[in-house]
């Protein structure tokens, strides 16, 4: 099963939680990634 956050905000909470020893700058940089890794890219029709 896959969770979709509603806003980035939740998305950095979920983050805390799992990640509590990590600091936020980490955290941002992980949402980053995985923000990207699921953006459509260039000439890519959306599903």
């Amino acid at each position: 099963m896959q969770f979709a956050p509603a806003s980035d905000a939740e998305a950095l909470k979920l983050l805390r939680a799992s990640f509590p020893d990590h600091p936020l700058s980490l955290r941002v940089a992980a949402l980053n990634l995985l923000m990207r890794r699921n953006a459509p890219r260039a000439g890519q029709i959306g599903r």
